[in-house]
């Protein structure tokens, strides 16, 4: 008992000593109208998507020629005011999270290649990409029928994560298939792996990507 309880302390230490920022990239100067991308990123965290590799430590952003962030990297003070930069701008919009979501920025989402099934962030095909609330709407965590596809989907949240049942004919009836996802977890799906990240401040995904997601993720099952 003394030693799971030792283990338990020692794994919310590790969790609480996360910290993500949520930045906005925008094309032009100014960091106005809609964001172009908006990205999660770990402080100290090296992240490569196979065309050089980027890190955010201490108020910079840092972009690297090399995949595993060696070498001199070209730098980027980006704050909580808007900076502009040779491609456009950015600003920090997030920090000091413990998970790279908020209730202004609800989803994050990595995807990892077919032959990285741990997701390490030195091989990933797209990096954390952050949906904002704005751009989301209210989900029926019931029955959802896809008439594009003729099927339908179930979907009920868990205290960690969603369970999602894909039936083959609308109105949730036919044969089905059935998966568990954890957030934050390295999961796998129809075209690799992903980490998704969800704020438990609001009962709301995505309504098409997350959707499709859910539908992914239920074949796999």
């Amino acid at each position: 008992m003394k030693t799971s309880v030792i283990a338990l302390f020692a794994l919310l230490a590790l969790q609480a000593s996360a910290s993500w920022v949520i930045i906005e990239g925008y094309d032009d100067a100014g960091c106005s109208g809609t964001p172009d991308s908006i990205h999660a990123y770990e402080e100290g965290e090296c992240y490569s998507d196979g065309d050089g590799a980027i890190k955010f430590e201490d108020g910079t952003y840092k972009s690297f020629s090399a995949n595993n962030c060696d070498g001199t990297p070209d730098e980027t003070d980006v704050g909580d005011s808007c900076e502009d930069t040779d491609n456009g701008s950015g600003i920090v919009v997030a920090s000091g999270l413990s998970t790279p979501v908020n209730a202004d920025y609800p989803l994050t989402q990595a995807t990892f290649p077919t032959n990285n099934d741990d997701c390490d962030h030195l091989d990933m095909t797209t990096l954390y990409t952050t949906t904002s609330a704005d751009d989301m709407e209210d989900v029926d965590t019931g029955c959802e029928d896809v008439d594009l596809l003729g099927i339908s989907v179930k979907t009920e949240f868990t205290s960690g994560g969603y369970k999602s049942t894909i039936y083959a004919e609308t109105g949730c009836t036919g044969t089905s298939s059935s998966t568990e996802i954890t957030f934050g977890e390295c999961e796998e799906s129809t075209n690799g792996y992903t980490i998704m990240y969800y704020s438990a401040g609001s009962m709301i995904l995505a309504s098409i990507s997350a959707l499709f997601a859910i539908i992914g993720f239920a074949l796999m099952g």
